[in-house]
């Protein structure tokens, strides 16, 4: 509910962003001006992405409604999902201009990022069981485009790109934990197993090297300083492959 809501909200911005309010009913008239809404939105879908294995883990938890609460959680979902539909359908009328809007918000996004080359490209859809890291992947885009739809006045060194600056560090850093952790170490690795872990490394650090670029720009030095800690044990990590793979050569029990 939550993805399709952010979806209809995306589409939604856009077209407002290139239209009169005039234009839009009048209960759309309590909204925020449309370059913050897009932000909004963007920043929204990065904090969304953030937490979908979070919420994934939880599917087995009990969410019973509080004892004080008159309205049970169904029934929300339900009334959010009738306005959802109200939503598209209203869009639907408006598919060419929505399709237009959309166009020229990518226009003016662009096609470079910050993580441009990873291992799936981020324009296609994500698939129906996405990975840790592409969901984190997919947080980070998300944050660096609300970024680049902050007005030109709030991209000089004001608080909240600050602030913004470091949760799209802190997404590429959650994605570095994300590929570390699916890394297999030790000295019984052969061949092929140990170069596809001294890639993970090599990714994993080429998103450090990133996450250094992004914190040390927003004026973070401990966090700066903890990314270059980070990036010592990765090489750390790939050293000791490397070592271990070597003595096995040694050994004459494996091959070079």
């Amino acid at each position: 509910v939550v993805g399709r809501a952010l979806t209809l909200a995306r589409q939604f911005a856009a077209l407002d962003a290139g239209n009169s309010r005039s234009d839009l009913p009048p209960v759309f008239a309590h909204l925020p001006d449309s370059e913050e809404l897009l932000v909004r939105i963007e920043h929204l879908s990065g904090i969304m992405f953030s937490f979908v294995h979070i919420s994934g883990a939880m599917e087995g938890v009990a969410t019973s409604p509080s004892p004080n609460s008159e309205v049970s959680l169904e029934t929300v979902v339900v009334q959010v999902q009738l306005s959802l539909g109200k939503l598209e359908h209203w869009l639907s009328i408006h598919s060419t201009r929505v399709s237009e809007a959309s166009d020229v918000l990518t226009a003016r996004l662009g096609t470079s990022s910050i993580i441009n080359g990873f291992a799936f490209s981020l324009e296609d859809p994500l698939p129906s069981s996405p990975s840790d890291c592409q969901c984190r992947l997919q947080s980070a885009r998300h944050f660096e485009q609300s970024v680049k739809l902050l007005p030109k006045h709030l991209q000089r060194g004001s608080n909240l790109l600050h602030t913004m600056m470091i949760d799209l560090g802190v997404a590429l850093a959650e994605a570095v934990a994300s590929v570390v952790r699916n890394i297999r170490l030790g000295p019984t690795l052969d061949s092929a197993e140990c170069r596809s872990s001294l890639e993970s490394l090599v990714n994993a650090d080429d998103l450090l090297f990133r996450v250094e670029g992004i914190v040390e720009a927003a004026g973070h030095k401990a966090m700066c300083a903890l990314v270059q800690a980070d990036r010592g044990q990765l090489r750390s990590l790939a050293a000791d492959l490397l070592v271990s793979r070597a003595l096995l050569w040694i050994d004459g029990s494996a091959e070079a």
